[in-house]
């Protein structure tokens, strides 16, 4: 009978659970960098860890879940951004009298 190599995982890839000296490292900051990720790190970094310990998530490499989370708030900041109604028109600055936008209308 062959040896089949084992399924299960090694002790070097067991999900664990969210660590109490996670550290934004110099590495992971030059990957932001690398992919423009302008939110602030620090913030979300304990954004990430509070969300996690919360919900006593699991994972094998911390790093790669803090990068999914770092590329996801980058994306929501986006978006954010984007649905952002226009800043409010100073009324003293309008022409009450121009009617021109019914030209939009068809009118």
């Amino acid at each position: 009978m062959l040896d089949k190599p084992s399924r299960t995982r090694t002790s070097g890839n067991r999900a664990t659970q969210t660590p109490n000296d996670f550290l934004i490292t110099t590495e992971l900051v030059e990957w932001a960098a690398k992919r423009s990720i302008k939110i602030n790190l620090d913030l979300e970094t304990e954004k990430f860890l509070n969300h996690h310990r919360a919900k006593n998530s699991k994972f094998s490499c911390w790093q790669s879940a803090w990068r999914n989370w770092m590329l996801r708030a980058e994306a929501y900041a986006e978006e954010k951004k984007l649905r952002q109604p226009p800043p409010p028109v100073n009324s003293n600055q309008l022409d009450w009298d121009d009617t021109s936008w019914r030209f939009d209308l068809g009118l």
